[in-house]
């Protein structure tokens, strides 16, 4: 009898077509970097190549799941949207009425379910760190925002609280009872799904001394699921899980959750440059609550080791748990193994290619080199952390320059290659410098400095042209004890 994709049947490497010696050096190299691992599972068509567990963990011991949480609040949505109840664009404002108030700022109200999928919401950072609320979700909506929504990528743990809390209030149910629901038999899962809860009317001083009033609950009545870092789940069934989002959402030729909405999901929608600490070597693109990796893979991604790299097109998925929090590279080391061992063993797509050849180190961004966007234009700034009064672009066939007009009068160009490195001398520092400048989108431009001198640094800048008639501009800096004035986050005044 054929194995089914969701009984996590074991193989060896020769039954899928693997070269053995390729698992074998993977293991050991993982085994030599001594990580601080729970389980590693290896799984390439559905079969399982490689299962180990450290005691007392089991591949049935439910597991802190941090924000893995996301990814499954995400695919709970996406039951939704397939079942026509909620739609990518929807202001969130609308589905969640309760949070409406007199002082809604217009940006906060202009908030949509992509923008919470995507982390490309109003805030810098998870809002109910900003706040003395238990209630997670309504601090998304009271906390003052900090740029138009829809614009720049921010890690923004809010956004998930406030998905789950949309689930809950759709079906009645908690995320965890609603997957339970939905997909858990369909999975063939071994054990429970099971969250955290959010702290939602309980008292600021509800947990033990130094606690910060947003810290999470075993069960709370009033809460909901903490859908951004509460979920416990067991490996094999994360392994279920990630080969259900491989599979697009079908299981027993069903359709549970809509293609085009996993096919989005595990795809780069935002460019996330400006995320300082984004493990450029590893991670290159955010979905709906998934991150994008390099060669073309997806991955689930949870503090302390819990991470899942999947790659459909080879059919490959790699799954640890861990507490490696000492430690916090559990990720970088293992998918590093993956793709100098697993994937040229699986496949010859061009992302199986470019693992084999070793395509590395300091490439040309991801974009292109020409939008509609790309008219020499000025926009005006008011208080800002860049301390500019204005920002001019100016656009040739082949390069641009950054103008940035400061508050004392004078000028700092950052000259950029489009697609490619252009060398220059960056003002006021008279370091060497290189810059390229590509558009991830049709209305964000993002420009990469690299300054190659007696100092070494990186300036990332992102400038996203809203229909509005204003600019949101990010910038950050991997630098020393220098170049400040690249740090920060400003919008434009309306022109």
């Amino acid at each position: 009898m054929t194995a089914h994709r969701f009984d996590l049947a074991p193989a060896t490497p020769e039954e899928v077509g693997v070269d053995p010696s390729a698992v074998e050096r993977f293991v050991a190299a993982v085994e030599r970097r001594r990580l601080p691992l729970h389980s590693l599972l290896v799984i390439h068509r559905g079969r399982v190549l490689v299962e180990r567990y450290t005691e007392p963990w089991t591949g049935t011991t439910p597991s802190r799941m941090y924000s893995v949480s996301k990814s499954f609040t995400a695919v709970a949505l996406g039951t939704l949207v397939g079942e026509g109840r909620v739609g990518l664009d929807d202001p969130i404002i609308d589905l969640l009425p309760e949070y409406r108030h007199d002082a809604l700022h217009p940006w906060t109200a202009a908030v949509t379910v992509r923008d919470l999928l995507t982390m490309s919401t109003v805030h810098a950072t998870s809002s109910y760190k900003d706040a003395d609320d238990t209630d997670l979700a309504r601090t998304f909506f009271t906390v003052e925002p900090t740029r138009p929504p829809g614009r720049l990528f921010s890690y923004d743990t809010s956004a998930s609280v406030v998905l789950a809390t949309l689930v809950e209030r759709l079906t009645g149910r908690s995320v965890t009872e609603h997957l339970t629901r939905t997909l858990w038999s369909p999975l063939r899962a071994e054990a429970p799904l099971s969250s955290l809860k959010t702290p939602t009317g309980l008292p600021v001083d509800h947990g033990v001394p130094g606690s910060p009033p947003w810290r999470e609950v075993p069960d709370n009545p009033d809460g909901v699921d903490h859908g951004g870092s509460g979920f416990l789940c067991a490996p094999r069934d994360l392994a279920r899980f990630a080969q259900f989002v491989v599979d697009l959402g079908r299981v027993d030729g069903t359709q549970l959750v809509p293609a085009d909405y996993l096919a989005e999901a595990t795809s780069p929608q935002v460019d996330i440059s400006l995320r300082a600490g984004h493990e450029p070597g590893v991670l290159d693109g955010y979905g709906f609550q998934i991150w994008h990796t390099l060669y073309g893979g997806f991955a689930f991604r949870g503090m302390g080791g819990q991470h899942v790299l999947m790659h459909r097109d080879e059919d490959l998925i790699v799954l640890t748990t861990a507490d490696d929090q000492g430690v916090d590279t559990t990720d970088s080391q293992v998918f590093g193994l993956v793709w100098d061992h697993l994937l040229p063993a699986v496949g010859t797509s061009t992302a199986v290619e470019a693992a084999r050849t070793g395509v590395s180190g300091d490439r040309i961004p991801e974009g292109s080199r020409t939008s509609p966007r790309a008219t020499d234009q000025s926009f005006t700034f008011d208080d800002n952390p860049f301390q500019i009064t204005s920002l001019g672009l100016e656009f040739g066939h082949d390069h641009g320059v950054l103008v940035l007009h400061d508050v004392d009068g004078t000028d700092r160009a950052i000259p950029f290659g489009l697609a490619q490195w252009r060398s220059f001398e960056l003002p006021v520092h008279g370091m060497a410098a290189r810059a390229c400048g590509v558009w991830c989108r049709d209305n964000q431009l993002r420009i990469s400095v690299r300054i190659e001198d007696r100092s070494l640094a990186w300036i990332e800048i992102g400038i996203c042209f809203g229909d509005d008639g204003t600019v949101t501009v990010g910038m950050v800096k991997a630098a020393e004890a220098f170049l400040n004035e690249y740090q920060g986050v400003a919008t434009s005044t309306a022109s």
